[in-house]
């Protein structure tokens, strides 16, 4: 759901990734725990980039 609303707004962008705040904001979530417990249910897919790269923990 969270691609396929990224893919929506940020067309013209080549990242695909976007942050907790963006993804809060896009799916209307202002909680925090509410955000996580999405996360630790899977309702949510993430993935923890590096700082030194692109690519998933």
């Amino acid at each position: 759901m969270v691609k396929e609303l990224t893919m929506e707004i940020r067309e013209d962008d080549q990242d695909p990734w976007i942050d907790d705040q963006e993804t809060m904001r896009l799916l209307r979530i202002s909680s925090k725990t509410t955000f996580q417990k999405y996360r630790d249910t899977g309702k949510i897919d993430f993935r923890r980039l590096s700082a030194n790269s692109n690519e998933s923990d």
